[in-house]
C-alpha cells in the first residue's frame, strides 16, 4: 500500500478504497472445473478501479498489475513467467479516468494440464507470459498486486508525448474466491 495512505474496506468484501480510489477484484466464474487432458477452462480476472477524486486521474496497466494465488490453507502459489518480447506502450494503456467513473483491466487465463500437471497460464497482453503450476481441485484466494511508482511516462504511440498524473503507489486488492472441482 502508498505510504502515508488510508485504506478502508467497503461493505463489499472485494473492494479496497486508497486515497479517493476504489479497488474491486473481479472473477467470471466462483466454480470452475478441472479441464481434461489436452482441454482447457478459460477464466478471466478483473480489477476495477474508481476514481472517487474530484480530478481526473491515470491508471496504468502497462507491466504494473500482477495475478496472486493463495490456497484455502492459505499458502502462496508461486507466480511464474516470462518474455517474448516486450510491446511500446500506448496512450491507453494508461486511460484517463475521471472524477465518478471506473477503468476495468482484465487477464484472461486458461486451466490446463502441462507435463502431466494442472496449471493456471495466460499472456499479459504485452509480450510477458505468466503461470501458476501444480494446482489441484480446491477452493482458492485470488488477488491482483497494483505497483507504480511513476506518475509519469514518456511514450511513443500513437504520438510522443509525455503522460502526467499517473496513479501512483501499491496496492494487494482484496481476494475473491473461487472453487475449481474435478468433474
Amino acid at each position: 500500500m502508498a505510504a502515508n495512505s488510508i485504506s478502508s474496506k467497503s461493505a463489499d468484501k472485494s473492494v479496497v478504497e486508497v486515497d479517493g480510489v476504489s479497488f474491486e477484484t473481479l472473477v467470471s466464474d466462483s466454480v470452475l472445473s478441472v479441464p481434461q487432458p489436452g482441454a482447457e477452462t478459460p477464466v478471466k480476472f478483473g480489477v476495477r478501479i474508481t476514481n472517487k477524486k474530484q480530478k481526473p486521474a491515470r491508471f496504468a496497466r502497462f507491466g504494473i498489475i500482477h495475478p496472486n494465488l493463495v490456497t484455502e490453507e492459505g499458502r502462496v502459489i508461486p507466480l511464474d513467467g516470462g518474455t517474448d518480447g516486450e510491446k511500446m506502450p500506448n496512450e491507453s494503456d494508461y486511460p484517463l479516468v475521471m472524477p465518478r467513473e471506473s477503468v476495468t483491466f482484465f487477464l484472461e487465463g486458461t486451466f490446463s494440464w502441462q507435463n502431466d500437471k494442472l496449471e493456471l497460464g495466460g499472456a499479459d497482453g504485452f509480450g510477458g507470459f505468466w503461470y501458476f503450476r501444480d494446482l489441484k481441485p480446491g477452493q482458492y484466494k485470488f488477488q491482483f498486486i497494483y505497483q507504480n511508482y511513476a506518475a509519469v511516462m514518456q511514450i511513443h504511440q500513437p504520438k510522443e508525448q509525455v503522460l502526467e498524473g499517473i496513479w501512483t503507489g501499491k496496492i494487494l486488492t482484496p481476494f475473491v474466491e473461487f472453487q475449481l472441482i474435478q468433474t
